[in-house]
Formats: C-alpha cells, structure tokens, sequence
C-alpha cells in the first residue's frame, strides 16, 4: 500500500532523515522504532506532506503522494494523529468528533467500516460519557483517545499514529492495546511511531528501527524484541 524510497528530508539546514525507505502493506501494523530525534516523527510528518521531503518517492497505492498538500493526502486516505494531539480544547468531545467527520466527504471514505462516533464511544466508553466535557477538561489520555477517534470517523485506509502511548500508566496502554487491534481487524493499515517496544510487539507484525535519519535495522517484531543486541544499540535509553 505504502512505499516510502530514499526520501530526504530537512528543517532549514539539518538534514534529518538521509535517504529512508519502508514499505506497508494493505491491513498490516507496522511499527516505526527509534529513540527521541531519530527521525520518527519527521517521517510521519513527510507521509503527511506536513514537512515534504526534499528528494525521494512517497508512493500510495503506486501513485507518488510526495509534496502535495496535507489536505489533499488526507482526501487520497491517510489520517495522522499527532502525539500531541491537536484536539480542540474549546470544543467539546462530541463537537470535536462531529467536526471530523465533516471534514471528509462520504465519497473519500475508504475503510472496510464506516466508523460513526457511536462507534468511537464504543470503542472509548469513557469518550461517551464525557461526550459533553470540553478537550481541556479531558486527560491526557483522553485527549489521545479523542484525537484517535477523531482520526477514524474521518474512515481512513491508512492511519499514522505518532507516540500513541507516550506518558501513559500501563493499564491505559493495555487498553490502546487492544483498541490497536480492534482498528485493525476493521481493515485499516497502520504504521506506528513509538519508543514503547512492549507495546509495539503486542500491536505490530514488522518493524523498522530508525537511527539517524535511516533505517538501521528491519525484521519481524518478534525478532527484534529477541535481539537484544539490536535491542541495545538502537532502542536503549
């Protein structure tokens, strides 16, 4: 579905991702591994056309996605949800939900499920019971559920998440855990950036570990929770 080739990407004068490559398949999690500055989140943000590679190929289902516009790679399919969320914190859980969904048209739907905000509350009860509050009145786990589900009423065919668990307490990352897999099983693709190698093996089949700007090492998620050499050089804090 996703092929990433040789993209350079820069902020002014830092080169900060030096010729990368990936591939994702259709209905595969695949998980985006490195430490902080390793060039992660550039990554996801140059899928998005948010910081557009300077050289290389972003190709969506064969056709080169790389330059275009945000809003345009979002209406070909792709949802990113930020790790710092980008809710609305004047709006509230439903109204943020309901704005979403509006953005993208019926006709740019390309998920196997139609996801409505009743399915969201499903999948996030605690969304529906605070369906009233406004986002700054929400956790910060919350808002990460928020801001997820506001990424899956817009019915992606590929969702990028960045950090998805970042600074949560172990019992909510079990539950992203599981809501990883149920989006899954709907039929979207997704490629994950995370630091969090516990919980990108319980969620992903593949994974690449980026060092530098580059991908420094690839394999199955298994294997690479196995390695610890691997596991040592790169993913160590």
């Amino acid at each position: 579905m996703l092929q990433v080739e040789n993209i350079v990407t820069c902020y002014g004068p830092s080169m900060v991702l030096q010729g990368l490559s990936l591939e994702v398949e259709a209905g595969e999690v695949v998980a985006l591994l490195g430490r902080n500055g390793a060039g992660k989140t550039t990554t996801l943000r140059s899928i998005m056309g948010l910081t557009p590679p300077r050289a290389g190929h972003i190709r969506l289902e064969g056709v080169d996605i790389a330059g275009r516009p945000p809003h345009h790679i979002a209406r070909l399919g792709i949802s990113f949800v930020p790790d710092d969320r980008r809710i609305f914190p004047d709006l509230t859980v439903e109204e943020n939900l309901e704005l979403a969904r509006r953005v993208l048209s019926q006709e740019t739907r390309f998920s196997k499920k139609t996801w409505s905000l009743a399915d969201v509350y499903g999948l996030f009860p605690v969304l529906r019971e605070y369906r009233n509050r406004g986002g700054t009145q929400l956790s910060g786990g919350e808002q990460k559920m928020l801001a997820l589900g506001r990424a899956l009423v817009q019915n992606p065919r590929l969702l990028l998440l960045d950090e998805a668990v970042e600074g949560l307490a172990p019992l909510i990352v079990q539950e992203f855990v599981r809501v990883i897999r149920e989006i899954s099983a709907s039929g979207i693709t997704i490629l994950l950036a995370d630091q969090n190698l516990k919980f990108a093996r319980q969620v992903a089949r593949r994974g690449y570990i980026i060092d530098k700007g580059r991908i420094a090492y690839h394999d199955e998620m298994e294997q690479i929770w196995a390695n610890e050499d691997v596991v040592r050089r790169y993913l160590a804090v």
